[in-house]
């Protein structure tokens, strides 16, 4: 009865000797890769350990040395002292602004009721958003149609 219903029925499988050579295939492969695993594993317990090739050396090595003796690196010249002198006054500045929003920040969180919004103290005036404007008029729904509206 299942042969007559896998042959003339809605399931389809494929031939048995696809079947018999894809199921050979896996087993292969299988067996394939298990001796591989056996012969890594093999092959690792007869290893040297890296500290016995190290002390098997003793007295009789030799210290390496480069073959060629490369300048202590340079470092670049100051090129524009007034730039560096600019640049380090603009970070000094950033810093101290926000160690003063973090300073107001705090004093704000430390009082229990405090009139201060953090949000206000914390966003710079880019961040902000504009101030609202004339709110938009909002327009009646259309009526509903009437029967004089319906031309039949």
């Amino acid at each position: 009865m299942a042969e007559s219903w896998r042959d003339h029925g809605p399931v389809s499988t494929p031939p048995r000797s696809w079947v018999w050579a894809a199921a050979a295939t896996l087993v292969f492969l299988a067996l394939a890769g298990m001796g591989m695993g056996l012969k890594a594993a093999w092959r690792q317990s007869f290893a040297p350990d890296v500290d016995e090739t190290q002390s098997s050396v003793g007295a009789n090595a030799i210290a390496a040395k480069p073959i060629v003796q490369l300048p202590p690196p340079v470092t670049a010249p100051v090129a524009n002292e007034a730039q560096n002198a600019a640049a380090a006054n603009a970070e000094a500045d950033t810093s101290k602004q926000l160690e003063a929003q973090t300073d107001a920040a705090q004093a704000v969180q430390a009082k229990a009721a405090a009139s201060g919004n953090i949000d206000d103290i914390e966003t710079s005036p880019a961040e902000k958003p504009p101030p609202p404007g004339p709110t938009p008029t909002v327009e009646a729904p259309p009526a509903a149609p009437t029967k004089s509206d319906v031309p039949f």
